[in-house]
């Protein structure tokens, strides 16, 4: 079942990829369009900071910003289309493992709307 959703997904060009490297996520910032939604998961909200390169290729190419994060007054959010929060404390990692489940249901949600596969 999830093999069929996957073929479905990538016949349709509907598809998640994941860049966990510097040099990674530059490169497909630098190839995204306005048809692409970026989803940064940043639970202390200092991505656009220590990535600024990173960031500003991102929002320069005119795609849908998703940020989860617990710092949602950051004024780096201001150019970000949707802010999920994922609690108000990182304290046993329970930010962390909130900004995994919310990714989790992004999928889901994802899956269910363009596959067909969940009910």
């Amino acid at each position: 079942m999830l093999g069929n959703a996957l073929r479905h997904l990538l016949r349709h060009l509907q598809y998640v990829q994941q860049f966990m490297y510097f040099d990674d996520q530059l490169k497909c910032a630098s190839n995204l369009s306005s048809r692409d939604v970026v989803v940064i998961c940043s639970v202390q909200g200092t991505y656009p900071f220590r990535y600024n390169a990173i960031w500003n290729k991102i929002v320069s190419r005119g795609c849908k910003i998703v940020v989860i994060t617990q710092n949602v007054e950051s004024s780096y959010w201001n150019q970000a289309d949707y802010i999920i929060p994922c609690g108000k404390t990182n304290a046993n990692d329970t930010g962390k493992y909130s900004a995994l489940i919310i990714i989790d249901m992004l999928l889901i949600h994802y899956m269910g709307k363009y596959c067909n596969i969940v009910n």
